[in-house]
C-alpha cells in the first residue's frame, strides 16, 4: 500500500448560531472546531484501487450493452431480424454510466494523451451508515465505504474480499461542543441548534473529502497504470450513495416528518398512501432539483440565521424553505462541487430495500398482522406461533430446525409472535413462507384480503431481489408494484377498519421505555393502534423502484445490506482495539487486514486449518464424512463410500410388512434396465419390458448402498452457478420436468426423496450389449410422489400457490412410490404443508420408512409449493430466466438434462447469434454463488454483448433490439395493453418465453 492513499486526520470547524444574536456575518460567528476525522484523500485512494492487481482481470472500465437472445425466437434469424432484450445486472450496463461515459467521449481529448491511452470511468458507490460496535455500551462508528462500481457486484458484495474501501470515519459532535457554546453565548444549545450542527458537520467533512485534487480529476481525468498495465485516464463519477432514510435527509437536509418527506421527489405526505395509482405517477414527476433559485433561498435563510438572528425553525427562515421541507444548511456539499457539472445531487440517493421494504413497509404490516391475531384471541396467536415452530420440523425425527438451501432459510424462533432479536433476514424469511402459516387463522373474507395480499407482497419482494433484469422483467416489475399497493390499500380499508387492534406486549415495553427516558408519566395498558403503513416515506418510495433498474442497474447494487456486511469487519477489529481512540486502530486493522488478504492470493501460503483438512483420512474411511468440495461442471454429487450396504433382498424381507416396499423391487428393475438401455427417463413414461428382460437385471453381490446427502449444481436465471442439498428427512423434496407438456399439471412434478442409493448393475439380457454385460455403477433416489391438485398454471393471476398432496397408496392406476435418476432433477424444492387443512393417515398405512417419527404416522391433507424460497426458484415459475435452457418443448421432445442445467441444444451454432462458451474448469470454486463474474459466464450463446470498444464480433443493429433509437434507455411501460390480465401469461407466455 502507498502511504498517498493512506489514513489521516483531520479536523473541521462548523459555525455555531444563537437566536437573536446578530453577527456581520457567518464568517464572524463563533465557530467550533471538530477533532478526530480521520479519512483518506479520494484522488489517491482512486488511483490505488485501479492500480490494484488483485481484480486487475475483473474491472470492467468500458460499459457496454448485454442482450439476450432467446432460443424461442432464434428460428427468425434466417427469415429476419429477431428482437433481442436488454439485460441489466451491473452499474457497468446501466444507462447511467453509459450516459456518462458518452458525455466522456464528446469532451476534447487531453492533448498530451497519445491515441493509446484509454478513457474510462472510475465508478464510485458510496455508503454510510452509523453502527454500535458493541451489544453493551456506547461505543460506535460512523463510516463512509466506497465500492468501484467497475467491479462485478458478485466479488464486491462479498467482506472476505476486501472490496470494500473504508473512506471516512465520522466523528460525533463531541460534549465539548455544549461547553463551548455555554461559554460563548451563556446558555447552552437548543435541541435545534444540535441538529443544525450535526448537519454541518456532514457537509464539512463531504468538502474535505471531495477536494481540490479530486475535482480537478473529475473534470479532466487522472492518468493511471492501471493492474493489468494499461495506461488510462480516469473519470471519477458518483453513481450511487446508499444510506437508511435517516440518513438521506441528513445528507439531503430534509426536515424530519416534514410535509415533503421524500428526498426524491415534492409528494405531500397526504399523498403518500396513494404510491402505485396514476395520480401518483403524476405528482412523483415533480422532481426535487439542486436548482439556482433553491440555492438561493437557502443562503437567505442563513443570513436571517446569522445577520439577522433568527431561530432555525423561526417564521421568516420557514417562508423561504418549508415549500420544499428543507433545512437552512448551505448548500449541500455534493450540490456545491457537482452542480457545476450537471448533477442533480438528489438523484443520487437509490432506494434502500432492505430498510425501505423489509425492516419498513413489511415489517409494518407483519406487526399488524400480529395484532389483528391479537384481536382473533390468545389461542389465535398460539395457533399461529405452533405453525412458525413446527413449519420447520417437518419430516425431522428431531426436534431441529432445518433450513432450505445454505442461505435461503434460517432457522426460526420458536415464538415468532415475539419478534426478538430479529434481522432484516428474518422478517425476509417470513415473507416467504407466510401464505400458508397465516391461513384460515382470520374469518373467511379477511382471510381471502390477507392472502391476497400476502402474495402480492412476496411477489414484489421476488421480483425486487433478482440479480437481473430484463426489459421485460421491469415491466412486470412495474405491474407488480401496482398490483402490490392496490392490494395493501384494500387490505387497509377492509380487513385494519373491521377489527380494532391494541399494542403487542413487545410494543407497550418499548414505549413505556421511552416514557422513561423522557420523564413522562408511563402506562402499561395497551393503547389502540391503528395500520399507518401507507402514509410512510417507504411506502411511497417502493414505485421509484423499477426506474430505479434502469437508470442503476438492479437493486442489488444499492441496497444498503452490502454496507451491513461491511460493518462485520470493523466490529471484529473493534475487539483488537483499547476501546480508547480506537478509529485509527480500526482504520489499521482494516489496512493490514486487505494487505494480508492480497498477499495470500500471489503466494502458495496454504494455511494450517487447510492443511490439517489435506492430511485428514481419506472420506470413504468415515461413513458419516462430508462430501468433499464438488466439482462445478458435474450435475450432482454422491459419496463413493460404500460402507453402507444393504442385502437387498434381506432388507425387503425385514420390512415386508412396510407399505413403502411393496413392488420395491420391480419398480427398481424397471428404473435399472431404462437407464442401462439409455431409454428415456422421463417420470410418466408407460413402457413395459418383458419378464426376459427384467431378469437380465442384475445387482453386484445383490446389494444396494445407502448414502445421506446428495449435492446438486445447476446454473441459476443469472446465469451463475448454485447448490442444492438433498439430504433424505431434512431436505427431501425434489421437482423433475414433466414429460407431459399439455397437461395442466405445469411443468414440473415433485417427489419426496425417501433414501439416496447406488448399485453396481450390468445387463445380461435380450439386447444386451458388450457395455451393458460389464458392471456399471449407477445411482438412483428413491421418492414418494406427490400428485398436483390444482393444476395451477395461473398461479399468479389467482395470487395462490400451487397445492400438492401425496399419491393415495391404495390407488391402483398411481405407484405411490418409484426410482428417480439424480441427474434428472433440475432444482430441489420448497414444500410447506397446508396447515389449515390439517392431516391424515389414510394416505398411506403405518411405514416407518416413508415417514420421519415426528411425522405421528399422519401426512398433511395438502402441501404448499413455495415458489418465492429464492430468486432462482421464482424466475423457474415467472418463466424468461436468461440462465434456464429448459422448455416444456424441450421436455416434449424428450431432451436429456445437461451437467449445466437446462436441456442440451443440439442445433447450437448453426446460424445463431452466439457467445463463447467461458465456463472453463480451472476458474470456479464449486457452490460459490458469488465467484464468477455473470457477464463472462455465459451459457451457449443465450446472451451476448454491445460495447463501443468491445469489438466486431457480435454486431447487433439497433432496430434488432427491444430499445429505443439512442440505445441508451428502456423501452417505455405500458406496452402490453391488457392490464386487467395478470402479467406472466400477457407477457412471458405471448412472447414465447414460457415458464421453465
Amino acid at each position: 500500500f502507498s502511504n498517498d492513499d493512506g489514513w489521516v486526520e483531520s479536523s473541521v470547524k462548523i459555525s455555531l448560531p444563537k437566536s437573536k444574536v446578530k453577527h456581520t456575518s457567518e464568517d464572524a460567528a463563533p465557530k467550533f472546531e471538530v477533532h478526530g476525522v480521520y479519512h483518506r484523500r479520494l484522488a489517491p485512494l482512486i488511483r490505488a484501487a485501479a492500480q490494484d492487481t488483485r481484480f486487475a482481470e475483473q474491472y470492467h472500465w468500458m460499459p457496454h450493452q448485454q442482450y439476450w437472445l432467446p432460443r424461442s425466437l432464434r428460428r427468425g434469424l434466417a427469415q429476419g431480424k429477431p428482437r433481442a432484450l436488454r439485460i441489466v445486472t451491473d452499474i457497468f450496463n446501466s444507462n447511467a454510466m453509459l450516459r456518462e461515459h458518452e458525455k466522456i467521449r464528446e469532451q476534447p481529448r487531453n492533448p498530451a494523451d497519445g491515441d493509446d491511452i484509454e478513457y474510462a470511468i472510475f465508478s464510485m458507490l458510496l455508503w454510510s451508515d452509523n453502527t454500535h460496535l458493541t451489544q453493551f455500551g456506547s461505543a460506535s462508528l460512523w463510516p463512509i465505504y466506497l465500492y468501484l462500481g467497475n467491479l462485478s457486484k458478485y466479488i464486491r458484495g462479498m467482506p472476505t474480499e476486501f472490496a470494500a474501501h473504508h473512506l471516512a470515519y465520522i466523528p460525533g459532535l463531541p460534549d465539548t461542543l455544549q461547553d463551548f457554546y455555554t461559554d460563548v453565548y451563556g446558555v447552552p444549545p437548543s435541541k435545534d441548534v444540535l441538529t443544525f450542527c450535526k448537519r454541518e458537520l456532514m457537509r464539512q467533512i463531504w468538502l474535505w473529502l471531495m477536494d481540490t485534487e479530486f475535482m480537478d480529476a473529475y473534470e479532466h481525468g487522472m492518468l493511471v497504470t492501471c493492474g493489468d498495465g494499461v495506461v488510462r485516464r480516469l473519470f471519477p463519477r458518483i453513481f450511487s450513495y446508499s444510506a437508511d432514510y435517516p440518513e438521506k435527509i441528513l445528507l439531503t437536509a430534509l426536515k424530519p416528518q416534514s410535509i415533503h418527506p421524500c428526498p426524491r421527489c415534492l409528494v405531500t405526505d397526504a399523498h403518500l398512501c396513494d404510491a402505485g395509482t396514476p395520480e401518483d405517477a403524476e405528482r412523483r414527476a415533480e422532481k426535487r432539483i439542486d436548482s439556482p433559485h433553491l440555492r438561493r433561498c437557502i443562503a437567505r435563510a442563513r443570513k436571517l440565521i446569522f445577520k439577522k438572528g433568527r431561530s432555525v425553525k423561526s417564521k421568516s427562515v420557514g417562508e423561504l424553505l418549508d415549500a420544499e421541507s428543507l433545512n437552512p444548511i448551505e448548500q449541500s456539499a455534493f450540490s456545491t462541487r457537482l452542480a457545476c457539472h450537471g448533477i442533480n445531487f438528489y438523484d443520487l440517493f437509490v432506494p434502500d430495500l432492505m430498510h425501505e421494504f423489509e425492516l419498513g413497509v413489511w415489517k409494518g404490516t407483519f406487526t399488524h398482522l400480529l395484532r389483528l391475531l391479537a384481536a382473533q384471541g390468545e389461542a389465535v396467536v398460539q395457533e399461529f406461533d405452533q405453525r412458525q415452530v413446527h413449519l420447520h420440523m417437518i419430516s425431522s425425527s428431531m426436534r431441529a430446525l432445518p433450513t432450505f438451501g445454505r442461505d435461503k432459510i434460517r432457522k426460526f424462533w420458536k415464538n415468532v409472535s415475539a419478534r426478538k432479536q430479529l434481522a432484516a433476514r428474518d422478517y425476509e424469511d417470513f415473507l416467504i413462507v407466510m401464505l400458508p402459516v397465516f391461513e384460515g387463522l382470520m374469518p373467511a373474507h379477511d382471510d381471502q384480503t390477507v392472502a391476497d395480499m400476502l402474495f402480492e407482497l412476496a411477489n414484489w419482494h421476488a421480483l425486487a431481489k433478482l440479480r437481473l433484469h430484463t426489459k421485460l422483467t421491469v415491466d412486470i416489475f412495474r405491474m407488480a408494484t401496482g398490483h402490490m399497493t392496490a392490494s395493501m390499500r384494500h387490505f387497509a380499508a377492509t380487513t385494519c377498519e373491521e377489527w380494532e387492534t391494541h399494542e403487542l406486549p413487545k410494543e407497550v415495553n418499548a414505549r413505556v421505555r421511552r416514557e422513561e427516558k423522557q420523564h413522562k408519566e408511563t402506562n402499561r395498558k395497551c393503547k389502540v393502534t391503528y395500520f399507518n403503513v401507507l402514509n410512510t416515506y417507504k411506502f411511497h418510495s417502493l414505485p421509484d423502484y423499477p426506474d430505479s433498474i434502469e437508470a442503476t442497474g438492479t437493486l442489488d447494487n444499492g441496497n444498503t445490506q452490502v454496507g451491513e456486511l461491511e460493518h462485520r469487519h470493523v466490529k471484529r477489529f473493534y475487539a483488537r482495539t483499547n476501546k480508547i481512540g480506537f478509529s485509527m486502530q480500526i482504520a489499521r486493522h482494516q489496512r493490514r487486514a486487505a494487505l494480508m488478504r492480497a498477499l495470500r492470493q500471489s503466494d502458495d501460503y496454504v494455511p494450517r486449518r487447510e492443511r490439517l483438512r489435506q492430511d485428514r483420512p481419506e472420506a470413504d474411511n468415515r461413513p458419516d464424512s462430508p462430501l468433499p468440495p464438488t466439482d462445478p461442471l458435474t450435475h450432482y454429487a454422491i459419496s463413493n463410500t460404500s460402507r453402507l450396504s444393504l442385502q437387498l433382498r434381506n432388507w425387503v424381507s425385514k420390512n415386508a410388512s412396510d407399505p413403502a416396499v411393496e413392488d420395491f423391487i420391480p419398480l427398481l428393475r424397471v428404473h435399472l434396465l431404462t437407464r442401462m438401455l439409455d431409454l428415456s427417463t422421463c417420470v410418466n413414461d408407460d413402457d413395459t419390458f418383458s419378464d426376459k428382460q427384467l431378469d437380465g437385471i442384475e445387482l453386484q453381490n445383490d446389494r444396494i448402498y445407502r448414502h445421506k446427502v446428495l449435492h446438486l449444481n445447476y446454473t441459476t436465471y443469472d446465469m451463475r452457478r448454485d447448490q442444492d442439498i438433498i439430504k433424505p428427512g431434512c431436505h427431501p423434496d425434489i421437482m423433475l420436468l414433466s414429460s407431459e407438456i399439455d397437461s395442466k399439471q405445469g411443468p414440473f412434478v415433485y417427489a419426496r426423496v425417501l433414501d439416496i442409493f447406488h448399485a453396481n448393475v450390468r445387463y445380461r439380457g435380450p439386447g444386451s450389449s458388450q457395455w451393458t454385460r460389464e458392471w456399471h455403477r449407477i445411482d438412483f433416489l428413491w421418492v414418494r410422489w406427490y400428485s398436483i391438485c390444482n393444476g395451477n398454471t395461473d398461479l399468479f393471476q389467482s395470487r395462490s400457490l400451487p397445492r400438492l398432496r401425496f399419491v393415495e397408496a391404495h390407488n391402483p392406476s398411481v405407484a405411490p412410490f418409484g426410482f428417480v435418476n439424480p441427474a434428472d432433477i433440475p432444482r430441489s424444492s420448497f414444500i410447506l404443508p397446508a396447515f389449515h387443512y390439517g392431516t391424515t393417515n389414510g394416505l398411506l398405512d403405518h411405514s416407518k420408512l416413508a415417514r420421519c417419527t415426528s411425522d405421528n404416522d399422519e401426512d398433511y391433507n395438502l402441501y404448499y409449493i413455495c415458489i418465492f424460497v429464492d430468486r432462482d426458484m421464482y424466475m423457474r415459475y415467472l418463466g424468461g430466466g436468461v440462465g434456464h435452457r429448459a422448455t416444456w418443448e424441450d421436455t416434449r421432445r424428450g431432451h436429456d438434462i445437461d451437467n449445466c442445467e437446462g436441456l442440451v441444444d443440439e442445433d447450437a451454432g448453426e446460424g445463431e447469434v452466439t457467445d463463447e462458451d467461458v465456463d472453463d474448469e480451472d476458474g470456479l470454486e464449486p457452490c460459490d454463488d458469488e465467484m464468477v463474474d455473470p457477464v463472462e459466464e455465459s451459457i451457449d450463446g443465450d446472451a451476448f454483448e454491445v460495447g463501443e470498444d468491445e469489438g466486431d464480433e457480435y454486431e447487433v443493429d439497433p432496430d434488432d433490439c427491444d430499445e429505443p433509437e439512442d440505445d441508451t434507455e428502456f423501452a417505455e411501460a405500458g406496452e402490453y395493453e391488457d392490464d386487467e390480465d395478470y402479467y406472466p401469461n400477457l407477457v412471458f407466455a405471448a412472447e414465447g418465453y414460457a415458464p421453465l
